[in-house]
């Protein structure tokens, strides 16, 4: 929820009034857009159960697992909120946002929150999640970073917009 807040505070983007108007009978939400949504849900889900994988390969069932794939999760939505600030500027773009600093200070609490569950034995009890070592905290920031970057690559091979394909 944090960051939902921070993205409130996006600036306008430098192109915003060379853009066409949306029509107004169109709905809000389009078919289009959520299939775009439903592309960019899949491949944070795709991360995290890769986490959830490596965390049965390595431990099986165990309270390890689920850390594993929620911490991946987290990562993940974290992440996908600077995904969401354009649909055509991101990482791999030439051209820069403007900088957000409520976003940014948004993300970063809510790392500092999630590294506490992590490292707090009580918080840690009180959430029923266990302790993770390096490999496993590998694990998770390999399964919230892929799907940024493939998100994100959506970008750079202009395919971002609603209704196409990630890749072709």
């Amino acid at each position: 929820m944090l960051p939902a807040l921070g993205l409130a505070f996006e600036p306008p983007q430098e192109d915003v009034l060379s853009q066409p108007p949306r029509d107004a009978h169109e709905p809000i939400i389009q078919a289009d857009s959520l299939w775009r949504l439903a592309r960019e849900r899949g491949i944070i889900a795709a991360g995290s159960l890769g986490a959830y994988a490596y965390g049965i390969l390595r431990h099986g069932a165990s309270a390890r697992i689920r850390t594993t794939c929620f911490t991946s999760l987290v990562g993940a939505q974290l992440l996908h909120a600077l995904t969401c600030r354009s649909d055509r500027h991101g990482l791999f773009t030439a051209e820069r946002l403007a900088a957000n600093w409520p976003l940014f200070a948004t993300l970063l609490g809510s790392v500092a929150l999630q590294m506490g569950l992590l490292a707090v034995p009580v918080l840690r009890r009180f959430m029923g999640l266990a302790r993770l070592d390096f490999l496993d905290l590998s694990a998770c920031v390999a399964g919230a970073t892929l799907p940024y970057i493939a998100n994100e690559a959506a970008k750079l091979r202009g395919t971002a917009r609603p209704g196409l394909p990630l890749w072709h």
